[in-house]
């Protein structure tokens, strides 16, 4: 079909192996994915839940692998690793197990016998699939630009309810991370909060990550406490937050899923928008990320444009269409109804 593009937002988030830009030292990632996916209360993983038409691993995933790192581990364990790692075995990914559920701080300690004595690593939660690739390419650049020892990405949220509270120094640098768990009431009015999305000096995070106490409400290693000791004995832990707060936004309920979904369906839209589509409601077209859309379509509201579906220049959708791996040739109205692995001409 003529004129069709990908959405700007797709390439972003699906260019795999694109540079950083950065030095050429080298840049390792861990993908954090060994949790139990218990409050979803689902047979599988959360990670495995669709978002989007793609599932909630696959976003963080593909914003690593954007990066071009060197390479790219994913950290596995529970109940659900059998399922996660065939449903990523085909990614180019290194996987390492972590036997027990002891913490964020435990799991990137399973990664050191995997991982060189210097160079970058960049951690990131697997339940965060609105991570922008650019946003950790910033983190990256800053931890270069200020010759850091590590780097903890934050955000300030307007109900912060569940993460760990970011606490500055009188100079405005990093002091440390209190986890909601283990705040005061006092403690937990403070908004900025921590991302669990991190770069270290691989030398650094291990000389100092062993001695991270497990001493708090839930006994385990949380990672942001290596960050403490960090500035502590080193100095040069950086902040680095960013205004739009729905990047670092984690699935962990159905609820969150439906946050997540409804964020990534606007950033669709948008894209698209930006291409040169007319959506007549932004607000009423459910729409995933591998759809294609030529330039000059209309899309109505109460529409649903899901799969590989294909929509040509000027094609128009009206209200009441549900479009599935279906192909809409330039110019093509479509009336009300459902369509799946069709041809519209």
């Amino acid at each position: 079909m003529s004129g069709l593009r990908p959405c700007p937002i797709n390439q972003r988030w699906f260019s795999w192996g694109r540079g950083t830009g950065l030095s050429s030292r080298g840049i390792f990632v861990a993908v954090l994915a060994a949790g139990e996916s218990t409050r979803i209360k689902s047979s599988k993983s959360k990670l495995l839940h669709d978002l989007c038409g793609k599932p909630v691993l696959e976003y963080p995933i593909s914003a690593s692998l954007a990066l071009g790192a060197e390479r790219v581990f994913l950290v596995t364990g529970g109940p659900h690793r059998r399922d996660v790692e065939a449903a990523f075995s085909d990614k180019g990914l290194f996987f390492v197990h972590q036997e027990k559920p002891l913490g964020t701080g435990h799991a990137v300690m399973c990664l050191q016998p995997h991982l060189p004595r210097e160079g970058l690593l960049l951690v990131l939660p697997g339940d965060g699939p609105l991570i922008r690739p650019e946003t950790l390419r910033a983190m990256l650049s800053l931890h270069q630009d200020k010759g850091a020892r590590a780097v903890i990405l934050t955000a300030r949220l307007p109900d912060p309810t569940g993460y760990g509270r970011v606490f500055r120094n009188t100079d405005g640098g990093f002091l440390r991370v209190i986890e909601h768990h283990d705040a005061t009431e006092e403690e937990r009015r403070v908004n900025e909060v921590c991302s669990g999305i991190y770069v270290f000096e691989i030398d650094s995070l291990f000389r100092w990550l062993g001695k991270v106490s497990s001493e708090n409400k839930k006994n385990e290693y949380y990672l942001p406490g290596v960050l403490e000791l960090i500035q502590e004995n080193e100095g040069g832990v950086w902040i680095h937050e960013i205004a739009d707060w729905t990047e670092i936004l984690g699935v962990n309920t159905r609820f969150d899923l439906a946050l997540a979904c409804s964020e990534m369906v606007k950033r669709l839209v948008r894209g698209w928008m930006d291409e040169g589509v007319t959506f007549v409601d932004p607000n009423g077209t459910y729409l995933e990320a591998d759809v294609r859309i030529g330039q000059d379509a209309v899309i109505y509201p109460w529409t649903a444009l899901m799969g590989k579906t294909t929509i040509g220049e000027r094609a128009v959708i009206m209200p009441g269409a549900v479009l599935v791996d279906t192909e809409v040739a330039p110019g093509v109205r479509v009336r009300p109804g459902y369509y799946e692995k069709e041809r519209l001409l």
